[in-house]
């Protein structure tokens, strides 16, 4: 421990001694050096009697209030070390340094207001806290990097919204120790490199509990409850949230003497506004960082996943406002070229249409989906935890599957009977299953021309000099800018706007939803070797690739796979296509265009394979048919309209 500057050395018979001192270095025995009393011990009437027994004349003592300062000091320092190192070895990409040197910038900052209230800091700084988070930063030193950063996201909010210096120190101090109780979480756990289990999410959720145990030691203070509490929604929403004032305010009251209710009746309106700081905070925090499970975040999807937390009533309206200024202020370019991040779902419409139907080797029963729809049988195919897209996707439900799903259910067993079949005009043998393909549809903006627009710029003969299908265009609406531009066929702006033409036309952009892939594993099981995928130049790929490699593209490089060996090994190789967009041209900060690309496939190889005529039939049609297409993301990144309606759920009340 830093030694005191007003310690200083009385004598054992000094009554000063015993008017609320401490000893400021440990007393050993004068023959044995044997410790007597250790050091911080309070000097009472018993130790004096004691060590004067063991001719001890003179202790170093220093009063209690100045050993507190002190302790603060020190416990600070470690704080401010343990960032300054993590942030020193951060990586070196221009996002990252940029990053750490507004974090060090909050350092700085912080230390300021430290320095000004350093008397305050013991009582803002739970005195468990400091070894703790030593512990914490040796157990899982990200998570002690985690708790830092978001200390700083909360200062930074609170800065926006004017809060005092005294309530945002108080705010910060707290938010640094939320995560401590992960020092009680096995470090599988917290590094497991996917979707926890059931077990797994158990432990985790305990984590909250644990760190309000670590800190709490007879009194509840702000570091407590905001290690209780950061993972409460802002609104009563099922199935989300949890913490001390919902999971565990049973438990805290009989098992550790903390009373939620009275502590939220004797609670300031700051202290809640805290409380309900810390979740938003440490959620961006989490976003952003690289964690076991996932890459550190673009700030363009952070702002899509915190918007959509936001109307759901995650976070405080007021607060997740500042939060969101802020955010923008500090990352101005949302959409810089080449950002390639994954297509948000929530600009993906789902959509089916008629595809190839299956010819069946019998007549089997079966009824299809519009079939079960008509019925009334799909509610009950939801109700039992069925993939009904799939079921659309394959052409229906085997009538015998259908009535083995509850055969107790008599609304569901009355639907599926011979007589109502009849009267619905269905009849359930089938000779051939009319399957359904699920497409992914966005709402999409393209620099385009119209056949009509070309006739009325006169290009028409132009292009069948160039050999352009004109029958093509004419049927297909129109056809891109870049297309023409890449055969040399100059267009003149002033004329366009001379004539009333706009070349930026609304479209809708209709993917794939669904194809066959093979993983690794599957093609390993099916007798391939790795010798042969490595001469094949797809081992790599395949090691590298979450959702494996189509079907297409195996059979182009002379890996054949039947229906019947995938049959014979029980392998589905239906997978769903994952999406991502890279941005090619800026437009604002909320619209770009975009290059549409299959998760996995590189644009530069897209471009190599389309001269070399080497692509599959999706990465054909995304590359040559779709093109470059701008996509408006206003509705996922501008602040949320349904926030003031938003009401504060009842679990924030005694």
């Amino acid at each position: 421990m830093t030694e005191s500057k007003s310690a200083r050395e009385y004598a054992i018979d000094d009554p000063a001694l015993l008017e609320n001192m401490l000893l400021a270095s440990s007393v050993n025995h004068p023959d044995t050096g044997v410790v007597l009393v250790t050091k911080k011990t309070k000097i009472t009437e018993k130790i004096v009697r004691q060590l004067t027994a063991r001719n001890i004349t003179t202790v170093l003592a220093a009063p209690i209030a100045e050993e507190n300062l002190n302790e603060a000091v020190e416990d600070v320092s470690k704080i401010f070390s343990l960032v300054e190192g993590i942030i020193s070895t951060k990586g070196v990409s221009i996002q990252s340094a940029a990053a750490s040197y507004q974090e060090m910038g909050q350092v700085k900052e912080l230390q300021s207001m430290v320095k000004k209230r350093m008397k305050d800091v013991l009582h803002l700084f739970n005195p468990r806290a400091a070894d703790a988070m030593t512990e914490l930063n040796n157990h899982h030193p990200n998570t002690a990097h985690h708790s830092i950063i978001t200390g700083f996201n909360v200062m930074a909010i609170a800065l926006e919204l004017g809060w005092s210096e005294d309530k945002t120190l108080s705010a910060v101090m707290a938010a640094m120790q939320h995560d401590l109780g992960k020092i009680k979480v096995r470090l599988d756990t917290l590094e497991w490199p996917g979707r926890l289990d059931k077990k797994q999410w158990g432990e985790m959720r305990l984590h909250s509990l644990f760190g309000g145990r670590l800190l709490f030691s007879g009194e509840v203070d702000l570091p407590v409850m905001v290690a209780l509490t950061h993972h409460e929604w802002y609104c009563k929403v099922p199935g989300k949230g949890y913490g001390g004032f919902s999971t565990f305010r049973s438990y805290l009251k009989k098992g550790m003497g903390i009373d939620v209710s009275s502590y939220i009746k004797k609670a300031s309106e700051d202290d809640m506004q805290i409380l309900q700081i810390g979740a938003m905070a440490d959620m961006v925090s989490a976003l952003e960082e690289i964690r076991s499970y996932k890459g550190a975040l673009a700030p363009f999807k952070v702002l899509v996943i915190m918007n959509s937390d936001a109307e759901m009533g995650h976070f405080n309206p007021q607060q997740y406002r500042a939060w969101h200024a802020t955010y923008l202020r500090k990352n101005p370019e949302l959409l810089p070229v080449d950002l390639r991040v994954a297509l948000p779902r929530e600009k993906e419409q789902k959509v089916f249409i008629p595809g190839p139907a299956k010819k069946l080797l019998r007549p089997v029963e079966l009824l299809t989906y519009p079939e079960m729809e008509k019925l009334g049988v799909v509610p009950h195919l939801y109700s039992r935890g069925l993939d009904v897209d799939r079921i659309r996707r394959r052409g229906g439900l085997v009538l015998d599957r259908l009535k083995r799903l509850d055969s107790t259910d008599e609304s569901l067993n009355s639907l599926l009977t011979e007589k109502n079949l009849a009267k619905q005009g269905i009849t359930s043998l089938k000779k051939v299953m009319p399957r359904e393909r699920q497409l992914i549809v966005l709402d999409a903006y393209s620099r385009s021309l119209s056949y009509e627009s070309l006739k009325r710029m006169d290009l028409l003969y132009t292009l069948k000099q160039k050999r352009f299908d004109l029958d093509l265009i004419k049927k297909s609406d129109g056809i891109r800018i870049s297309r023409l531009e890449s055969r040399g066929i100059v267009l003149k702006e002033k004329k366009m706007e001379r004539l009333g033409i706009e070349p930026i036309r609304s479209m809708e952009v209709k993917l794939p939803g669904f194809e066959e892939r093979l993983s690794l594993d599957e093609l390993l099981k099916m007798g391939h070797n790795q010798g042969d995928l490595r001469r094949s130049r797809l081992l790599e790929k395949l090691t590298k690739s979450k959702n494996g490699i189509a079907l297409n593209t195996l059979h182009k490089q002379g890996i054949n796979i039947t229906s019947q060996q995938m049959a014979k090994a029980k392998i589905d190789p239906e997978r769903k296509i994952f999406y991502d967009i890279i941005v090619v041209n800026p437009v604002d900060t909320v619209r770009a265009e975009f290059a549409i690309v299959r998760e996995g496939d590189n644009l530069m190889d897209l471009e190599k394979g389309y001269k070399a005529k080497t692509l599959d039939s999706v990465q054909m049609y995304l590359y040559d048919t779709i093109g470059n297409v701008e996509l408006d993301f206003a509705d996922l990144l501008e602040i949320p309209e349904n926030l003031d309606s938003l009401k504060m759920g009842d679990h924030w009340r005694p």
